[in-house]
């Protein structure tokens, strides 16, 4: 198949306008959703000109650490149990994590999250 001249303008269009469905359609539809639960293993802060974020890194029950967005500065301590909830891209592939609930809290002194350097 041969394009002319005249044609290729639409196809590079068409190509870009197809990638960006795809972008698209990767960042904001949702995947598979599941629960898993882990132990908190420490917690950090991070600003920027978007607002403040807080997370906490989690090792989960099947070994693998990962990092979990939370919304407000919740009270987790390193070794409170999580249910955070694991959201999977459709295409790709890539999980991402939320907080949400604590199944279990620690005995341990509370720690500050740390702080952003500036």
């Amino acid at each position: 198949m041969k394009i002319s001249r005249a044609g290729l303008p639409a196809v590079v269009v068409g190509a870009v306008l197809a990638m960006g469905l795809v972008v698209l359609y990767e960042a904001y539809i949702p995947g598979p959703v599941s629960e898993v639960a882990g132990a908190v293993v420490s917690r950090r802060v991070s600003a920027d000109e978007s607002g403040v974020r807080h997370w906490a890194y989690v090792r989960l029950d099947g070994g693998e650490t990962v990092r979990a967005r939370h919304e407000r500065a919740a009270t987790m301590m390193p070794g409170d149990r999580l249910m955070l909830v694991q959201i999977e891209t459709p295409l790709i592939g890539f999980r991402r994590y939320r907080y949400k609930q604590h199944v279990e809290r620690s005995q341990s002194v509370a720690v500050p999250a740390e702080r952003p350097e500036p």
